[in-house]
């Protein structure tokens, strides 16, 4: 964020910040972002998740009794 905030300071707003997945804290690195009005993409590791403000989770369908084996 600190070189950022130098480019700012200069007064030049990049068109687009990007970013990769290594940042510590991404939630924040991220909220940063946003409060300073910039347009961005960051690479995202494999144990993010990502939900719809409207999500309703449910528990997998497990069944009760193992299917029966066809032997013919």
């Amino acid at each position: 964020m600190e070189t950022i905030n130098e480019v700012r300071d200069q007064g030049v707003k990049p068109p687009l910040t990007v970013a990769d997945a290594g940042d510590d804290d991404a939630a924040q690195f991220r909220q940063d972002l946003e409060n300073r009005d910039l347009t961005y993409v960051i690479g995202v590791n494999s144990a993010h998740t990502a939900f719809t403000i409207d999500i309703h989770r449910t528990a997998p369908h497990r069944p009760t009794k193992a299917p029966a084996l066809d032997r013919r």
